[in-house]
């Protein structure tokens, strides 16, 4: 996919209308195969794409929504692809909003006994204002990443498990 193409993925998604949407979504796997081959290529921070603030929140809510896939498929490449849609965030929307999302992430790695520490730990070598975050995550304790402490709790919807906001 081409820099265009990829821009034109983000930009046919409507963050808001994305995160009412069921899960899965078409729109998760078109966004899956994008993120998924950013975690492949070698994104600096002077070469990383430049998103709007829809298109910023769209890689959030796509991180929280691979938490979710991460639990009902026991698939880690869904929650690394999650946390790399985080790592191409460049400031649109405000870090502390992302940062919420690492705890369903964690929490996610953990519920299909994958090592968390480890996964959130190899983001070391990317370059990216939340990385720092997402590296020391695990150093926290545990009520300060917990699902509560970021504004989550775990329910069931239509399909199964899920995160919710609980605000």
């Amino acid at each position: 996919m081409s820099e265009s193409e990829d821009s034109a993925v983000l930009k046919s998604i409507d963050a808001k209308t994305y995160a009412r949407s069921p899960i899965p979504a078409s729109d998760d796997d078109a966004l899956y195969q994008l993120f998924a081959r950013f975690a492949t290529d070698d994104v600096t921070e002077n070469h990383a794409p430049k998103f709007s603030t829809d298109e910023e929140w769209v890689a959030a809510i796509f991180a929280k929504r691979m938490a979710v896939l991460g639990v009902r498929e026991r698939d880690e490449n869904r929650i690394r692809t999650g946390l790399r849609a985080l790592t191409l965030l460049r400031g649109a929307i405000d870090l502390r909003d992302a940062i919420i999302y690492l705890a369903p992430l964690y929490d996610a790695a953990s519920r299909i006994n994958a090592d968390a520490d480890a996964m959130f730990r190899s983001f070391s070598r990317y370059s990216a204002p939340i990385v720092p975050h997402i590296v020391s995550f695990p150093d926290r304790t545990p009520e300060a990443r917990s699902l509560a402490a970021m504004g989550f709790v775990v329910a069931q919807d239509e399909s199964g498990f899920t995160y919710k906001k609980s605000w």
